[in-house]
């Protein structure tokens, strides 16, 4: 039985990346963040505000500011849910984005959800990017030609794409069909994959990765694509990461051997502008849903979602409120949004893992604990 969801925030289509300063400033003031020099009563904070305001008053009203974009429409597509508890839970995950990109864009962003199923005409029609999250391979959304011409066109239309995770590799069958229209792809007998491993990443200067800072995680991340060409024309990459000193895995290919023999940065999350028109984003990760507590790659996520859809991302980054232990596994407890079997863990002791994965320098592996009690941190003495 397939499911679609519908959460639309709508603003009035004039409000533009004015309001969505505007909103961030505000949200960093209740924070107690001065976001520029103030004579300590906050007045030039709020005559920065009122100016803004007055802009889109302005343009509310007919003016004619800089920009007069409509909301970004975000179709967030999710595939079923698969794995053991905490891993490929997709339907959680673009419900999680969703609100993160919300958030961080207040009025400015209108979403779609769609669950376990292929997206309308309608809906491909009405959405300015599309976020896949689902398995790959023979189970892929993105199959077949029927489904890849309507995403061609899509992209044809100047319109984004992102594949989250197991999304990125496609079915046999439609491997060149992917390279083409994403740059690049996670294929059985070419990439690494299956393989849990900490990445340290580097960030490339690119709008997707602004405000974010350079972060560490232990997750499922593919790497060695097969890129539509070998110079990956067009593709520019936004995270890498070095394997450690004796990584190991049992899925990988001769060619990718020698890439990690030879100590190359690997492409984790790319970019690729297509010359028939469209941006596409890709990020191999994703395969243990708790990862998303960490603030900077939901950053990255929000980012690359409103670079595809050809917006402009604020020099800081979208930033988003962390969810909570608890509301991580309220969704997770959902049939729509998980319905996994939890082993045992308590809101108490994950929300200090959650924490301890936006320290500097710092991850957390969370497959040994998928099938028993997560354990409280040790607390610090002073």
């Amino acid at each position: 039985m397939c499911t679609q969801d519908k959460f639309l925030w709508l603003s009035n289509p004039c409000i533009s990346r004015f309001s969505l300063e505007c909103y961030q400033l505000l949200q960093r003031r209740r924070k107690g963040i001065r976001s520029m020099p103030s004579n300590g009563t906050g007045t030039c904070f709020w005559h920065y505000a009122l100016a803004l305001s007055l802009v889109i008053v302005a343009t509310s009203f007919g003016g004619s500011p800089t920009s007069t974009n409509s909301p970004v429409q975000v179709l967030f597509v999710a595939g079923p849910d698969t794995h053991g508890w905490g891993q490929h839970d997709h339907n959680a995950g673009v419900d999680l984005l969703a609100k993160a990109l919300q958030d961080a864009m207040a009025g400015n962003v209108a979403a779609r959800i769609v669950r376990e199923t292929w997206p309308s005409a309608e809906d491909l029609a009405w959405a300015t990017t599309c976020v896949v999250y689902s398995d790959g391979w023979q189970r892929s959304l993105l199959k077949g030609p029927e489904r890849l011409d309507a995403v061609e066109a899509f992209m044809n239309a100047g319109k984004g794409v992102l594949r989250i995770h197991w999304a990125t590799g496609s079915d046999k069958q439609d491997q060149e069909r992917h390279r083409e229209l994403f740059g690049g792809n996670m294929e059985n007998g070419f990439s690494v994959h299956s393989t849990d491993w900490r990445q340290s990443f580097k960030l490339a200067k690119h709008p997707i990765s602004s405000g974010v800072k350079p972060f560490q995680l232990y997750d499922e991340c593919y790497f060695h694509m097969h890129w539509h060409s070998g110079d990956k024309t067009g593709i520019a990459d936004v995270l890498t990461a070095i394997p450690e000193p004796g990584f190991r895995t049992r899925a990988s290919s001769a060619m990718a051997n020698e890439s990690i023999k030879r100590g190359d940065d690997q492409t984790i999350a790319w970019c690729f502008d297509r010359p028939a028109g469209g941006r596409a984003f890709s990020y191999t990760g994703g395969h243990y849903h708790f990862n998303w507590a960490n603030d900077n790659l939901r950053k990255l996520m929000l980012n690359a979602i409103l670079w595809t859809a050809g917006g402009q991302v604020p020099e800081r980054g979208l930033a988003s409120e962390r969810p909570t232990a608890s509301h991580f596994l309220e969704q997770l407890g959902k049939p729509k949004t998980g319905g996994k079997k939890n082993p045992g863990w308590t809101a108490e002791a994950l929300e200090g893992y959650l924490d301890l994965i936006n320290r500097p320098n710092t991850s957390f592996h969370w497959r040994p604990f998928d099938r028993k009690a997560l354990p409280p941190l040790p607390k610090v003495k002073n």
